[in-house]
């Protein structure tokens, strides 16, 4: 096994930041990553990794974290997890370090990772964290960026068109139903 998708995940207690930071930063960020991964599987594989194909990278808002608290009693485990086939990460992050443009946020992001997916010394990590690392750039988060809005909006104009073919389906980020179409059409409320 190899991992084939890396994720990044926000979370907030306040309505609708959860979702605006994941399509304006998750989804790029993700088609960024896999930009990375493509055609270099065989470095991200190995016995370490055996049945890990997904990296989760959860952000949790301070309010967030303190809802989750008092929701279950226990706090953010400060390590790398692994929970079936995912290597998990889960990160309380402040609030105002994404409040700079599309691609400086998206370069956060990129950032946080490499920081702690460096914590994680298994070869297949130690790979991606240095494939990352040297691909970093403002031409190559733009070019995610256009990725990710390009696919979202062919999504959401085929929805349009045949509205009467539509599942209703509610997105965590717009990526998920981007990189694994169904065999349904989706409707998708837009964010």
């Amino acid at each position: 096994m190899a991992f084939r998708e890396v994720r990044i995940i926000f979370k907030s207690e306040v309505p609708g930041k959860s979702k605006s930071l994941n399509f304006a930063i998750g989804g790029p960020f993700e088609w960024y990553i896999d930009d990375v991964m493509r055609g270099r599987f065989h470095h991200y594989s190995g016995e370490e990794v055996s049945g890990i194909n997904l990296v989760i990278f959860c952000l949790y808002s301070p309010n967030y974290v303190e809802i989750m608290k008092s929701n279950s009693g226990k706090g953010l485990k400060s390590e790398w997890l692994n929970l079936l086939n995912t290597y998990q990460y889960e990160l309380e992050y402040e609030p105002s370090r994404f409040n700079g443009t599309r691609e400086e946020n998206i370069l956060q992001a990129i950032g946080l990772f490499i920081e702690y997916a460096s914590i994680l010394k298994v070869p297949a990590m130690t790979n991606l964290v240095e494939h990352v690392s040297e691909s970093i750039g403002i031409n190559s988060v733009s070019k995610a960026i256009a990725k990710a809005d390009a696919e979202y909006e062919k999504i959401l104009n085929y929805a349009q068109k045949k509205p009467n073919q539509c599942i209703v389906f509610q997105l965590k980020t717009a990526y998920e139903v981007l990189r694994r179409p169904p065999t349904k059409v989706l409707c998708i409320n837009k964010i």
